[in-house]
């Protein structure tokens, strides 16, 4: 591709090289207000400069806000005309800016419903169907919740459901373990539950129906414990090398918490692969309440002070980490196949409310 575009000589290298290369796969990190717009237009004015058959329609631009979208369109336009003023080939030029008529310059959300629209009957979606409110979202979750409260998913099911749901969700009403857990982390936790699993899994392209197969399969729900136990093992063994490098050694204002660390660590010393130690010594040394502090090796060690560089870990590891256990028990089993069943079936009211109202959540446009 010859090089027809020009910026100015005085552009920061960092700026130029990510507008002038060829590379198809880029990324620009910076804070706000640093240039990323303008980097981004230029190198999309350059792209339409360079390549005659290319047009605004052939480009995806995507951003968050409307607003956003809104400006970062009029930047290429202003851009475009500037990079044009000597252009010779008027037709050329009318082409392109007659071309963002027809852009792909937006947010997520109206990227995905304009594909929506525009493919017909192709997919299994109404064209007509809208976005859903985040008001509307809500109100659906806090009716599982109040379903959930009174034991009364059957209602909400009734509501938008065929038989085969409502049926579903009558067992999940009279389901003990169900009720066990509603008594146990409360109808809003559970509800919160069910719409990340849902959210989650259907940008994922599964459906309830594979959530409720799932919750019979109890050799997948062992088997997916096994996964999370290696993803655990990971993250432990990592910490623990971190550590085991350090040269850590007791001094007169050691606390009794770095005491209990150092005790810990030599444990794992002498048998680095023991399960049980590493998940011991990872439990004392990410606890909020571990009192590590002066070991003066740390921060030097770690490039930050303790408390900084265990914030940045992966929280939810951490969390996960206290209450993981190897082995499932009966109750555990089953207490997940009917959680399982629960997130199925809300998905599956979720789905059928939004359907019938002609409603689409963003993990549907996804």
């Amino acid at each position: 591709m010859s090089e027809k575009f020009v910026i100015s000589p005085d552009t920061p290298e960092g700026q130029r090289k990510a507008i002038m290369t060829d590379d198809k796969i880029i990324t620009v990190g910076a804070g706000a207000g640093t240039g990323k717009t303008w980097v981004l237009s230029n190198r999309y004015v350059r792209l339409l400069i360079n390549d005659d058959k290319l047009l605004p329609r052939d480009i995806l631009t995507l951003t968050y806000t409307e607003a956003a979208a809104g400006e970062m369109k009029q930047r290429i336009e202003a851009r475009l005309k500037d990079a044009t003023k000597n252009f010779s080939d008027r037709a050329r030029l009318r082409e392109l800016n007659d071309g963002f008529a027809d852009s792909w310059i937006s947010t997520i959300h109206s990227f995905a419903a304009r594909l929506i629209r525009e493919s017909g009957l192709s997919l299994d979606i109404d064209p007509r169907a809208s976005v859903i409110s985040a008001q509307q979202e809500q109100d659906f979750w806090d009716s599982l919740k109040s379903a959930l409260e009174f034991a009364n998913m059957t209602a909400l099911a009734k509501a938008y459901c065929e038989k085969n749901i409502q049926d579903l969700a009558y067992s999940l009403d009279k389901d003990k373990t169900l009720s066990h857990a509603v008594n146990k982390w409360k109808a809003e936790a559970l509800s919160d539950l069910a719409r990340l699993a849902a959210d989650i899994h259907a940008s994922s392209g599964y459906t309830w129906e594979d959530m409720l197969n799932w919750s019979e399969n109890d050799e997948l729900i062992t088997s997916t414990c096994r996964k999370v136990k290696e993803i655990l093992l990971n993250e432990w063994q990592e910490v623990c090398k971190i550590w085991n490098a350090l040269n850590l050694t007791d001094n007169k204002k050691s606390s009794q918490s770095e005491i209990i660390v150092k005790s810990l660590l030599d444990t794992l010393r002498a048998d680095s692969q023991n399960y049980d130690s590493m998940k011991t010594f990872y439990s004392a040394v990410m606890s909020k309440n571990s009192g590590i502090r002066t070991f003066k090796a740390l921060k030097e060690a770690l490039g930050c002070n303790f408390a900084e560089w265990r914030d940045k870990r992966n929280q939810s590891l951490v969390k996960l980490s206290q209450i993981f256990t190897e082995d499932i028990s009966d109750s555990e089993l089953e207490l997940r196949k009917t959680l399982l069943r629960f997130c199925a079936v809300s998905w599956a009211v979720w789905d059928t409310m939004k359907k019938k109202r002609g409603l689409l959540s963003f993990s549907d446009m996804i």
